[in-house]
């Protein structure tokens, strides 16, 4: 998700509607296209046939480390969906398979219809609560990536400490874990960016938008 704000509707320039639905809506301007739930942004591709650029600035930022590690992710957990535009990504830029929830069933059949999802390497789930980790445990991940809104509001079930260790157990080493941060409480955003440093070997941080932030945070390989 991104941290821009509810799409204003009664904008003289208004965006070209490609799909409309009662919560989920897409919208194209100047040939970037954008997918909103319930009035927010969850993020926005450059189209250009069927060429897909990410354009969203914390999605772009994970996408770079990803392409900088020595040893390039073959296997992601994506928590949060949404357009489906970072497991797309990493299919097509590092042939990266994805693991994907969402709790949100309509964004999948526009992920594939607007926004270049690819029919392989991807596997979908429809997210219920905190069902990840228990689904997952017996897995394993290079890259786990957290981008789970409700609204414009991080969900607080999946953005605590008890969770964050729970995907850690599931890295394997060498492994990241990239969360994408908005909150206009810099209370919260300062004391869980905090919390996850304790937790991982290693961290950056970057302020990627006001009052947004992407946080990268590593297990060291085995010695």
């Amino acid at each position: 998700m991104t941290i821009k704000s509810r799409v204003n509707t009664e904008a003289s320039n208004e965006p070209k509607i490609l799909y409309h639905s009662p919560a989920v809506d897409v919208f194209e301007d100047n040939g970037i296209r954008s997918l909103y739930i319930d009035g927010y942004c969850q993020g926005r591709v450059r189209v250009n046939g069927t060429n897909y650029e990410v354009v969203t600035k914390a999605f772009t930022a994970i996408l770079d480390h990803a392409l900088k590690l020595s040893r390039k992710p073959a296997r992601a957990l994506v928590i949060g969906g949404g357009a489906y535009i970072l497991p797309s990504a990493l299919k097509r830029v590092l042939d990266c398979d994805s693991v994907v929830f969402e709790p949100n069933e309509r964004t999948l059949a526009v992920a594939y219809s607007h926004f270049g999802l690819p029919t392989e390497g991807v596997i979908t789930h429809q997210m219920k609560g905190e069902d990840a980790p228990d689904f997952l445990q017996f897995d394993s991940f290079d890259l786990i990536i957290l981008d789970a809104f409700n609204g414009p509001n991080p969900v607080a079930s999946l953005y605590n400490t008890e969770y964050v260790r729970k995907l850690r157990g599931l890295l394997k080493p060498g492994g990241t874990f990239a969360v994408n941060i908005i909150s206009h409480d810099p209370g919260f955003c300062k004391d869980f960016v905090n919390d996850i440093s304790k937790i991982f070997d290693a961290m950056t941080t970057l302020n990627v938008e006001p009052r947004q932030f992407v946080v990268l945070a590593t297990i060291l390989e085995d010695q």
